[in-house]
């Protein structure tokens, strides 16, 4: 059963952010779609141009790189900076192995 359209998913999946629109702090290099965030620039973790991604507040995190063919997930509850550090570490080891 279909749910959407491709194209629907890729437009859901894509930077609709305005071109001026200046994005900082934990964002840099990212864009936002319908329901994330997307990498519109290289990214320390690896992930490719066009990862579609987000990250809640206790380290929970989930990716899908379609450049790469990687999907993580993390399912974590831990607030503050460990949280998030351990998220990102999860994101790094599925691109170096």
């Amino acid at each position: 059963t279909r749910i959407m359209k491709p194209e629907t998913a890729r437009w859901g999946m894509s930077n609709l952010l305005h071109p001026d629109t200046k994005v900082q702090s934990f964002a840099t290099g990212k864009g936002f779609g319908a329901g994330g965030a997307v990498t519109i620039a290289p990214d320390p973790t690896g992930a490719g141009i066009g990862t579609f991604s987000w990250g809640g507040a206790a380290g929970t995190n989930w990716t899908v790189d379609p450049t790469k063919g990687l999907r993580t997930s993390q399912w974590i509850q831990l607030m503050g900076a460990d949280g998030q550090k351990f998220g990102w570490d999860v994101i790094k080891a599925g691109y170096t192995g």
